[in-house]
């Protein structure tokens, strides 16, 4: 690639990226206030976890833990309200939208508070408009990849691949 493509390539990425903290910042926020239990998970987790990577998320995945009945229907108050409606993830996942982001909230049954707190770990992410701090939990590397391709799609095994070839460029 071009100099000027891949300059052009990576601007893209910074920016993709930028605009992910701030709708992880509302996400959080979302979630704080309506106490829904998540952790980060999928692109969004590896990357904010510096994985090495050429591709720039194109959503965000969560995991949702402990949902109570009340944090059930504002979530799918939201998806309502976003106009979609699941099929493919049917009684898996949530979807909706934070500025044009497509938001997957995963339910994972995982009871354990020891389970759920091994799985991640809690990011400090600043948020220079709101001059504060946003603590984000965040899956670990291997139980974010192990999680990516259990869902055996194409774009995923792209991203494994890219994965092991940025890994072992010398």
């Amino acid at each position: 690639m071009p100099f000027q493509q891949t300059n052009i390539f990576l601007q893209q990425k910074i920016i993709k990226v930028i605009n992910m903290k701030e709708i992880l910042f509302k996400l959080n926020e979302f979630c704080g206030a309506n106490r829904i239990e998540y952790m980060v998970t999928g692109t969004v987790a590896l990357s904010l976890l510096g994985v090495p990577s050429n591709f720039a998320p194109q959503d965000i995945d969560i995991k949702i833990f402990h949902l109570t009945e009340e944090q059930k229907y504002k979530l799918i108050e939201l998806q309502f309200l976003s106009g979609l409606n699941n099929e493919n993830y049917k009684d898996q996942c949530y979807s909706f939208y934070i500025n044009n982001v497509k938001v997957n909230a995963i339910i994972d049954n995982t009871q354990s508070y020891d389970e759920i707190s091994n799985m991640g770990v809690c990011l400090s992410l600043q948020d220079e408009k709101q001059a504060k701090y946003h603590a984000i939990d965040v899956q670990k590397v291997a139980f974010a990849i192990r999680d990516k391709m259990r869902l055996g799609r194409l774009k995923d095994y792209e991203y494994m691949q890219n994965l092991i070839h940025n890994l072992t460029l010398k």
